[in-house]
């Protein structure tokens, strides 16, 4: 985008170092395009009147290694007579930045759901938490979002996700924290079954 491509050649005229400039020739370029793929998602909600249809169309656009990897089965349409079991996928690797400092988010996701009237793709799982991330926005919208989108697309009513986050804001300014994890959730299971899934989970620094 030349808008963006604008402000980043902003951004190298005003911090980069004369003394080894060749390092910097192609530096505009390069951060631009870093800020599309990071705020994918952002960039393409504009264009659409939901969240659910922006991811809709993001999974439509998949690189040679998406294809390799995605599984073979698209979504199917079952009657599963409300099974008890639970289809959970992760740690999922995400990147976002944050609304605030536009600072980056690495983070680890866990996500999944109940199969009632449909099964979706496993890939899609990891895909939509993905892509969900690639926007400025904060933990706790992030996951409640990434709940809302998980409960249209799998059609379930028992979804889970888990966000576990590092937040550069945090550790590369102000308070320079770098030893703290932000763990935030939002799920619909029954109390006892989410504790006993959350003791299945190894937490580990992302």
């Amino acid at each position: 985008m030349k808008e963006l491509l604008s402000i980043a050649k902003q951004l190298v005229d005003l911090t980069k170092n004369d003394s080894f400039a060749n390092h910097f020739t192609e530096s505009a370029e390069r951060v631009s395009k870093y800020w599309i793929e990071i705020m994918q998602f952002a960039i393409n909600r504009k264009n659409f009147d939901s969240d659910a249809e922006c991811i809709k169309h993001l999974l439509t656009i998949k690189t040679f290694e998406d294809r390799i990897n995605e599984l073979d089965f698209e979504d199917e349409d079952v009657n599963m007579n409300k099974s008890k079991n639970l289809l959970f996928v992760g740690p999922i690797k995400v990147y976002s930045v944050c609304a605030h400092h536009y600072a980056p988010i690495i983070g680890n996701v866990w996500c999944g759901y109940k199969p009632q009237n449909k099964i979706i793709g496993l890939s899609k799982l990891s895909r939509i938490a993905k892509l969900y991330a690639r926007q400025p926005i904060v933990q706790e919208l992030y996951t409640d979002g990434l709940f809302d989108l998980l409960k249209h697309f799998t059609e379930s009513d028992r979804i889970v996700v888990i966000s576990y986050m590092r937040h550069l804001c945090m550790e590369s300014r102000g308070i320079n924290d770098t030893n703290s994890i932000t763990i935030y959730y939002k799920h619909n299971l029954d109390d006892a079954e989410f504790q006993s899934l959350l003791s299945t989970i190894k937490f580990e620094k992302p």
